[in-house]
């Protein structure tokens, strides 16, 4: 529901700007929709879980990648002049990705006998990326039909990941002899959905060419960067639902291309 109304609220400021841009007759205004390709400032990112058990120490820990993934950016704006203007945009990149982990349990008989086992996710876990831009814009003089526009400000970021928080095993062996020694196996791995966001900045540059006075085409390149701190989940739940956070460095670098209208 949070998202639909984040969604919804998005779409009403982005199409109050285009229609401002439709009737501003003086200052003008532009709109620019992207399919794109984010390169993340976080490539992979590790998360462990430690806890007292049978006198030694129960260690969890997940390990994931974040590649460049497909993101979709759009931004809209007003012009007050010919040189400087202001507009919002928004950039969403998504991606999935499966999870490697490592299991280490105490030996219930043998101190200092401690047995690992690894393996990864049987499904990829996904990873959301949503950057909502302020920008303050100035576009340098060039001709007619070229389009430069050089951005920046704030932006807020909010990252949705899936994560390993548990795991499901099976023990097997015994104290004596005959038995076989001590053993596990994982069965499954346990997930949650974790939302984090946070404030940063953006800053990048537009380039269009237009075939008509309104309409053409472009690129653009945008740096965006914003710390949120992401639950550590594992960690969480040995504490028994005590949330535990880290610093996730979210956003990156996205470069697109597509549609452009000026008014």
């Amino acid at each position: 529901m949070r998202a639909l109304m984040r969604i919804v609220v998005g779409a009403v400021v982005f199409g109050g700007l285009c229609l401002f841009a439709a009737n501003a007759e003086a200052q003008g205004g532009f709109v620019s929709i992207n399919a794109a390709l984010q390169q993340p400032a976080t490539s992979a990112f590790t998360q462990v879980g430690t806890a007292p058990y049978r006198q030694e120490t129960f260690r969890f820990q997940s390990e994931y990648t974040v590649s460049s993934d497909p993101a979709f950016d759009m931004a809209g704006g007003v012009m007050f002049n010919n040189v400087f203007g202001m507009g919002i945009g928004v950039t969403r990149a998504t991606g999935e990705h499966t999870a490697a982990f490592q299991v280490t349990i105490p030996n219930p008989w043998y101190f200092n006998r401690n047995v690992t086992h690894s393996g990864t996710t049987e499904e990829a876990l996904r990873h959301v990326e949503t950057g909502v831009h302020i920008q303050a814009v100035f576009v340098p003089p060039t001709s007619d039909r070229l389009q430069v526009m050089i951005f920046g400000g704030p932006t807020r970021i909010e990252v949705q990941q899936k994560l390993v928080k548990d795991v499901r095993v099976n023990e097997t062996g015994c104290y004596y002899w005959w038995c076989a020694p001590y053993d596990f196996t994982v069965r499954s791995t346990i997930q949650e959905d974790v939302n984090a966001s946070g404030w940063g900045f953006h800053a990048g540059v537009d380039v269009g060419y237009f075939f008509t006075d309104n309409v053409g085409i472009g690129g653009l390149v945008r740096l965006s960067r914003a710390t949120v701190q992401l639950k550590n989940a594992p960690q969480a739940v040995l504490n028994n639902g005590t949330e535990i956070t880290e610093n996730y460095s979210a956003g990156g670098i996205t470069a697109g291309a597509g549609l452009r209208l000026r008014f």
